[in-house]
């Protein structure tokens, strides 16, 4: 069975989003995705479900590396463009992000793996610790949203900024302001109203 139908017949909307973005896949997660998911954070209920998901991830077994990279580059993601929570939900993680800056993996052709994981955790743990910068790349991706295209654009946006929105859509201000976290019938065979689907074997 393909994984997305799978996970539409297993899990809720925002689960199956938060399952897809952060799979073991070598794709993804995408910025549609990410975006997807900083809408759920404006919605506490559906986001609980999205937390479950990255905090099962950052847990997870470290041969699944792929996953806790991935997991982090959301948590990032929520962190600078989501709803202003997610900053008091993942500073009760501080001490799960920090073990992953040491984080140690090779797979079987020996190659570090877990690079991507410690680099990504370090630069969460730094925005963790300091909220005024968060707070000024938050304000600087406002500013910079519609340059992230242009070579002007990305040398005036900051390193976080910058490896964060790399290959993201424009978004228009008022049209940001007004996602809703709808997801695409297309992509995942159900929408957001889908609060609860029985477990299938």
């Amino acid at each position: 069975m393909p994984f997305l139908r799978r996970l539409t017949k297993m899990y809720s909307g925002p689960t199956v989003l938060a399952r897809h973005a952060t799979s073991n896949e070598p794709y993804g997660p995408s910025p549609q995705d990410l975006h997807e998911l900083a809408a759920v954070s404006r919605k506490p209920k559906l986001m609980e479900e999205v937390e479950d998901v990255l905090i099962s991830r950052l847990q997870g077994s470290p041969k699944n590396w792929r996953q806790k990279s991935k997991a982090l580059t959301v948590v990032q993601y929520l962190l600078l463009h989501g709803h202003d929570d997610c900053l008091i939900w993942l500073q009760k993680y501080t001490k799960l992000i920090e073990t992953l800056t040491v984080f140690q993996y090779s797979d079987s052709k020996n190659v570090d793996q877990g690079k991507s994981v410690r680099e990504k955790a370090t630069a969460i743990l730094k925005l963790l610790n300091d909220p005024d910068l968060i707070a000024y790349e938050r304000a600087l991706y406002l500013k910079n949203r519609q340059e992230v295209r242009t070579s002007t654009g990305r040398a005036t946006m900051s390193r976080h900024t910058l490896e964060l929105n790399r290959g993201l859509e424009d978004f228009d201000e008022q049209e940001e302001e007004q996602v809703q976290p709808s997801f695409d019938r297309s992509r995942y065979s159900l929408n957001l109203g889908l609060q609860s689907i029985a477990e299938e074997g």
